[in-house]
């Protein structure tokens, strides 16, 4: 079933697990980065290994650079219910 269609048929939520679901089968997850007003400044693509042995893992990621002046790194914390 194409992808468009699949949405069509689909309610939102089981859309948003399926992908969830497929990122974590891949062991990557894509974190994507906003400013305030909610504008795009970047993204970054990340290995979720860990979760295959624990609950829970951090992760530190590189920000993007706001007018070329750089982030301070990012941690994330991932939890597995």
């Amino acid at each position: 079933m194409p992808v468009a269609a699949a949405a069509k048929a689909e309610p939102l939520s089981l859309v948003r697990r399926r992908l969830a679901l497929e990122a974590i089968a891949k062991n990557t997850i894509r974190l994507d980065f906003f400013d305030k007003a909610g504008a795009p400044l970047g993204s970054a693509t990340v290995r979720i290994d860990a979760l295959l042995t624990s609950k829970e893992m951090d992760i530190v990621v590189a920000a993007p650079q706001i007018k070329g002046q750089p982030i301070a790194p990012a941690t994330v914390k991932i939890a597995v219910p």
